[in-house]
């Protein structure tokens, strides 16, 4: 019946606005902005059209790409809010928010979480070969956490962190060509490079809205806990 169509399309619309939300949450947890998840997502979603994907899988990239780090959730704040860069022995911890990420979201009855589980799993594999947390190497890593890849590190180096400023356009793209073939796809390096300015575009046009409300809230908790 129209009824039941009507909520079963209120649960997939719920699901996606959760993984979001989430997504932003474990974003703030390590005092970034939460609109670094959602500009990631439209980064992907920009991508993956010009790659030629399907219609459905731009879609379903755009849901699941901002889960790519909630495995961070079970990473420590003394790693997370380190301002300098991370011991050996600290990063061989961090690596293994991808597979926390994976057993948090992996359900194979529900799509969208199947598909959010291998993003946050593969999503530090390189195409070359040598990343983490399995070393694949090529198309053996999914096209949803090679495009998610290339979109999250942009975003990042853009981006002030804890332990860094932000780099210029032009540094992040010769980051991004000397990566190629290495840890990104030749032929997503090469779409990004061409549409450079469609998607500092759609980076600048993310607007400013009620998911930052959570750095607000987090911020005020972790000075209560200070004081």
């Amino acid at each position: 019946t129209l009824e039941i169509a009507d909520l079963n399309q209120e649960v997939v619309d719920t699901q996606k606005v959760l993984i979001s939300k989430l997504g932003a949450v474990i974003e703030t947890r390590s005092f970034e902005t939460a609109n670094h998840v959602k500009r990631v997502a439209r980064v992907s979603a920009f991508l993956a059209k010009e790659y030629g994907l399907s219609e459905r899988d731009v879609a379903i990239l755009t849901t699941v790409s901002p889960m790519h780090d909630v495995g961070k959730i079970g990473i420590g704040e003394n790693i997370l809010h380190k301002p300098g860069r991370l011991s050996e022995q600290e990063f061989e911890i961090m690596k293994y928010h991808t597979s926390i990420g994976y057993e948090i979201l992996k359900n194979p009855e529900r799509e969208m979480l199947r598909y959010a589980s291998l993003v946050a799993l593969e999503h530090h594999e390189k195409w070359g070969g040598g990343g983490y947390p399995s070393g694949k190497a090529g198309e053996d890593i999914h096209i949803f956490a090679r495009i998610t890849a290339i979109a999250d590190v942009y975003d990042a180096l853009r981006s002030i962190r804890v332990y860094k400023d932000a780099c210029s356009q032009e540094e992040t793209v010769a980051y991004l060509l000397a990566e190629k073939g290495k840890f990104f796809e030749p032929r997503l390096v090469n779409i990004f490079v061409a549409n450079i300015d469609q998607i500092e575009a759609i980076r600048c046009a993310t607007s400013e809205d009620e998911l930052n409300e959570f750095s607000h809230i987090y911020h005020y908790l972790k000075e209560q806990m200070t004081e």
